[in-house]
């Protein structure tokens, strides 16, 4: 049975060199500069209500071909935490 889902970019769950983990995400833009985005959990988080964590859109927009290739992708050199990240 072929999956009615459709790839729409890819993530990387990452480490700051203060040990805080986030996901760095990138979407996929057929139709200009793909966009590149950070998932952080929410540290402001007070009640049920409130989001568990907060996405950015980063500055700094690559061009479609340039995030195209493997080599323009952020390499994996933080360590891999699962903290507070369902996934």
């Amino acid at each position: 049975m072929k999956s009615k889902m459709t790839q729409v970019g890819v993530a990387w769950k990452k480490t700051t060199q203060s040990d805080k983990t986030f996901v760095s995400i990138v979407l996929t833009n057929p139709m200009g500069p793909d966009i590149h985005l950070t998932m952080w959990t929410n540290s402001y988080k007070e009640k049920d209500g409130q989001p568990d964590y907060m996405i950015y859109k980063s500055a700094d927009e690559r061009p479609v071909a340039a995030t195209r290739s493997g080599d323009d992708f952020p390499t994996e050199s933080a360590k891999a935490v699962d903290d507070d990240i369902p996934f």
